[in-house]
């Protein structure tokens, strides 16, 4: 039988958490106290970043965030000279929910900002959480054969729907 008594004395169990991008390993006393490397760690295994957005900070909140799961683009022009964009994503994990959306026109150009939040300390349960989102444009006056949609890290143009 494998005696174990010699690892009573040094106080440091090893914790494997597994994550779907990897292995964090931790001391318990990291965990329990919450140390910055553990957290840094975290950071960057439970963050919402796909189609190379990363996580961008760990706010003083107690929240990470980071840039929404961006699965499909579709465009369309409606009558009243406005383009319609329809954003389908998804979020990784029960925890994580959208936090803002900021919208910005430059030049013949549409950019928005989906970001995400969840609890940095949280452990939650790994499931798909689809979302979609739709936004209006006012395209009067513009050549629609220039028009570009970024939404987080996709791209699309008019033309290419």
């Amino acid at each position: 039988m494998l005696d174990l008594s010699i690892f009573k004395g040094i106080g440091i169990l090893l914790v494997i958490v597994v994550f779907s991008s990897g292995l964090l390993f931790a001391t318990a006393s990291e965990l329990n106290l919450g140390i910055n490397k553990t957290n840094k760690s975290l950071e960057t295994s439970l963050g919402d970043g796909q189609n190379g957005s990363q996580i961008n900070n760990t706010n003083q909140s107690g929240y990470i965030s980071g840039l929404a799961k961006i699965d499909d683009i579709n465009l369309e022009r409606n009558p009243d000279e406005q383009l319609l964009v329809n954003v389908s994503g998804h979020l990784s994990d029960s925890c994580t929910e959208i936090d803002e959306i900021v919208k910005q026109k430059t030049g013949d150009k549409f950019i928005i900002n989906i970001t995400t939040k969840r609890p940095k300390d949280a452990m939650c349960p790994q499931v798909i959480i689809p979302f979609e989102k739709e936004f209006k444009f006012d395209i009067s006056g513009m050549d629609i054969d220039n028009l570009e949609v970024k939404v987080n890290e996709v791209t699309k143009s008019y033309l290419s729907e």
